[in-house]
């Protein structure tokens, strides 16, 4: 989306297996396409699903012909692929009549190329005039993509409002008829009411092995029909007309048993006591305002913070069961423990640490620019729910019909019992090197309510301080007297990496594989961020005029 400067794409794999599921809504017409995501093939049966660095997926799609691997980005519309240099580059064809060069300019840099039209098919789903962007590889000046191998991206925001924040650069550049995105090319194919789009990501046991994974267009994985049409719609809060997003009321976040205040929210008309929180599943990053993100690891028992380099840093004990709980709609969704950490292995001279095991946070801090998002949820950690995006009666012009359901897939007892027979378990076979057993040199307990100099210093905004002027408990300890801790390396105040949120359970379903179950443990080093201006201020290369994510 534009004015957004998030970290750039976050997206999930999807294939078809063999036809249509089985669909099980009301829609009659509706088609799905339904895979398993999992780190390698197990057999021939296996569908082409493929894991992206732990944390992208992406979707097979065909373009005259020839597959691509496209992000799904539920914050933007358009649907560009990057031109092929390997053999595929011999039979990839488009249609240049009227073609115009094009810039799709994001938060860390920019997209350039050319408008183009084609025969593009997704799962069941094919459209034989489609407007999409065709970037060479030397115009890709943004995020990771050329290096993870994905081959560019496809978006089914709203695309067609006449609003800054959602307008479709395809739509802007060849008008509303002609660069219709490709999701509601879909829908008009499909002349049905309340037209909808549901994801999941299921978690298994282990959570270095597989989950089933969905994608429908207008229709319900079976699996999840029956809690989908018992899940009250949430409105979108301020309203796609306002804002031109995704975005929520949350009620309430719980670490533990404690609950933090949230403060005041910067959106105008957001009732007391509640935050807006958009969903995006284009970017594997998120952001949260300064004093609630320290709260919310604050109230893990036995966490410290400290700063190295510019950048502030908590360590979490490493068998922690703390469940944070995010309420929508008077609804609970907890949060897996293990969403809350990654696991990093390695030395790291920055942390004065050897070769020991530590973890990197799916959570930093950053404060908004935008004035109808009190805070964002990339979906990275949306592991265990089901989504459905609803688009309403007219999704090319959506009014108050808009709304999102929600199903928890987590059951929080069983997700504490993962630590000990996931976790737990890797340290004690000897997965991963030892843990981390001392606290690092200039650390300090983390006190809920107190923030450090070192981040008060920089200030935050007026209503996430005030989400730390209350006296805040300390939340259940779930972890009594371990000396094992990791690192959870959280850059702060990055707006070019702006770490996703573990604990929203929201949005598009994706699922980080370290490997299979059947393949021993990789992982990857984190480059830990240098610190950007703490007074909230973004320089010119975060795009703030034209830009929708950094990377």
């Amino acid at each position: 989306m534009r004015l957004f400067p998030f970290a750039l794409l976050q997206a999930l794999w999807l294939a078809r297996v063999g036809a249509s599921r089985t669909s099980l809504s009301r829609r009659p017409a509706a088609k799905s396409f339904v895979a398993s995501a999992v780190s390698a093939p197990s057999s021939s049966d296996s569908v082409s699903l493929a894991n992206v660095e732990d944390i992208r997926y992406a979707i097979t799609t065909t373009v005259n012909g020839v597959p691509f691997n496209l992000l799904v980005d539920t914050g933007s519309a358009d649907l560009w692929v990057i031109q092929p240099s390997d053999s595929r580059a011999a039979s990839f064809t488009y249609d240049s009549t009227n073609s115009q060069p094009i810039v799709l300019i994001y938060g860390g840099g920019n997209i350039t190329g050319v408008t183009a039209s084609a025969s593009v098919q997704i799962g069941d789903f094919s459209i034989s005039n489609q407007a999409i962007g065709v970037i060479p590889p030397s115009g890709v000046h943004v995020g990771d993509i050329l290096e993870l191998g994905l081959d560019g991206l496809v978006g089914t925001a709203f695309g067609l409002n006449n609003n800054p924040f959602d307008e479709s650069f395809l739509v802007a550049e060849l008008g509303p008829v002609a660069g219709q995105p490709f999701l509601f090319n879909i829908f008009d194919s499909m002349p049905v009411e309340n037209n909808f789009v549901g994801m999941s990501l299921s978690r298994t046991d282990d959570l270095e092995g597989s989950a089933d994974a969905s994608f429908t267009v207008n229709s319900l994985d079976p699996l999840h029909a029956a809690a989908v049409s018992s899940a009250a719609p949430q409105a979108v809060f301020p309203g796609i007309d306002v804002n031109g997003r995704w975005s929520v009321l949350v009620d309430a976040i719980y670490v533990g048993t404690t609950q933090v205040p949230l403060g005041d929210s910067v959106v105008q008309g957001t009732p007391p006591g509640k935050l807006v929180v958009m969903m995006d599943s284009g970017t594997p990053t998120s952001s949260i305002p300064t004093a609630l993100w320290y709260a919310l690891y604050a109230n893990i028992p036995g966490s410290t913070v400290g700063e190295v380099d510019d950048v502030a840093h908590f360590t979490v004990p490493c068998e922690s069961t703390t469940i944070m709980t995010v309420v929508i709609g008077g609804v609970d969704f907890p949060i897996h423990p293990l969403d809350l950490s990654n696991i990093v292995t390695g030395p790291d001279a920055d942390l004065g640490v050897a070769e020991i095991t530590r973890s990197a946070s799916p959570l930093s801090a950053a404060e908004l620019p935008l004035p109808a998002i009190s805070m964002s949820s990339s979906e990275t950690r949306s592991c265990g729910t089901f989504i459905l995006f609803n688009y309403g009666d007219t999704p090319s012009s959506p009014g108050s019909d808009a709304s999102i359901q929600f199903v928890s897939l987590t059951d929080a007892a069983s997700a504490q019992a993962d630590v000990t027979a996931v976790r737990m378990q890797a340290f004690a076979n000897g997965t991963y090197p030892p843990e981390l057993t001392t606290t690092l040199s200039g650390f300090q307990p983390a006190i809920p309510g107190v923030l450090p100099s070192f981040l008060s210093s920089g200030g935050s905004d007026g209503s996430a301080a005030g989400a730390l002027s209350g006296s805040l408990a300390s939340g259940s300890a779930e972890i009594s007297g371990s000396s094992k801790y990791v690192t959870v390396i959280i850059g702060l105040l990055a707006a070019n990496l702006l770490v996703v949120l573990a604990l929203l359970v929201l949005g598009i379903m994706t699922y980080r594989r370290t490997a299979s179950k059947a393949r021993e443990a990789k992982y990857q080093p984190l480059q830990l961020p240098k610190k950007l201006a703490l007074q909230g201020e973004l320089d010119d290369s975060e795009g703030l005029v034209d830009g929708r994510y950094s990377d």
